[in-house]
């Protein structure tokens, strides 16, 4: 990866980390003030997921949308980018109740959290019931602080109304996604077009055509600049999705921040899984298809299941179509206009080229 992408990434996350910090202090006392104490634990476990970070690169696209755009109000478009690491975080605890997962970029999850602290003696069922329950409400004012902040950012109301428009119907899109990734969990055959559907609507609409969209749309950017930006968009996100899964098979825990074996052993139709059932050899399917979903998976299994997605050819094909995508998001950056800063555009085209570069190292 270019150090000027590092560099540049560090900077927008800068500018972003800046203003949640000040929101996540302001909006903890004044929960506290209103609500009281309990309603604060509640919250503080979203601030909590907000809080923990990341590469913040639906915010930083956002910069990067608005810039594109020739936007000139910098802090209304920073304003905006926080909206979506807002929005962002309220899902991940979402995603974490659906997924079961305990862990969250090197912390308990939301709900596991929250089951800690209000147990109160509780039965085992009943506290993560009560964990559950809670995030769910604490997720709830995430989404709805988000929109808040949307409707009061510094632009004309008709953007403000279709940035609110624009960010919804992302979120409805994802809403099915997260449906659909669920459902094909159950069946006992998954084809790569049903998982590609998914990630359309997940990786593709939601991490990258939705920020980068609503970045260009604060900046009053033409039809023609939102449909080249959504030609880039969708490959990239299909790319970030197939990048994710290979790093979250084959890395370790303190580098992923959840353990490797976590989508195996919650039953993830991945690309991976697809195409080593697809190609692999009988005996290797029948044990593949026995670890899927089982929750106490050993280590050496999962070793074993390494393995076979190596031998099987899967990994070397899902490499092949990260690829594949990577250089139809970088022609459809070929057709990008002159208004568009080429730093900005050399943003882009490296992330596209860092969704290869960060799983061409396992």
């Amino acid at each position: 990866m270019k150090s000027e992408f590092v560099a540049r990434l560090g900077q927008y996350k800068q500018l972003i980390e800046r203003v949640l910090s000040d929101y996540i202090e302001q909006t903890l006392a004044q929960v506290a003030r209103e609500y009281g104490s309990d309603a604060a634990d509640v919250t503080k476990a979203f601030l909590d997921i907000l809080g923990r970070g990341g590469k913040r690169m639906r915010g930083s696209l956002v910069l990067a949308g608005y810039e594109l755009g020739g936007g000139q109000n910098q802090a209304a478009a920073i304003q905006l980018a926080m909206a979506l690491e807002i929005t962002h975080a309220y899902l991940l605890m979402i995603d974490d109740i659906q997924d079961r997962s305990d862990l969250r970029r090197g912390g308990p999850t939301a709900h596991i959290a929250l089951q800690q602290r209000f147990r109160h003696g509780l039965a085992e069922d009943e506290a993560a019931h009560v964990g559950m329950a809670l995030t769910l409400n604490a997720a709830l004012y995430g989404a709805h602080s988000a929109q808040i902040v949307v409707s009061q950012l510094d632009a004309p109301a008709d953007v403000r109304l279709a940035l609110i428009q624009l960010v919804n119907q992302s979120m409805m899109a994802t809403a099915h996604g997260q449906s659909y990734d669920l459902i094909i969990g159950l069946r006992d055959q998954v084809s790569y077009a049903a998982i590609e559907q998914v990630m359309e609507l997940k990786s593709g609409e939601y991490s990258i055509m939705n920020p980068l969209a609503a970045g260009l749309t604060l900046a009053e950017a033409s039809p023609a600049e939102l449909k080249l930006i959504h030609d880039y968009a969708l490959p990239t996100g299909l790319a970030f999705q197939l990048s994710d899964d290979i790093i979250s098979t084959f890395r370790d825990e303190a580098e992923t921040g959840k353990p490797a074996k976590s989508d195996i052993q919650e039953g993830k139709w991945t690309a991976l899984i697809a195409f080593a059932v697809e190609q692999g050899a009988a005996s290797d399917v029948v044990f593949l298809r026995s670890c899927l979903g089982s929750a106490d998976l050993s280590d050496d299994d999962f070793e074993h299941c390494r393995t076979i997605l190596r031998k099987s050819g899967s990994l070397h094909r899902t490499e092949e179509l990260l690829t594949e995508y990577v250089q139809r998001a970088e022609s459809a950056l070929s057709k990008s206009p002159q208004s568009w800063p080429r730093e900005t555009v050399e943003f882009l085209r490296s992330i596209a080229q860092y969704m290869r570069e960060r799983a061409i190292k396992v």
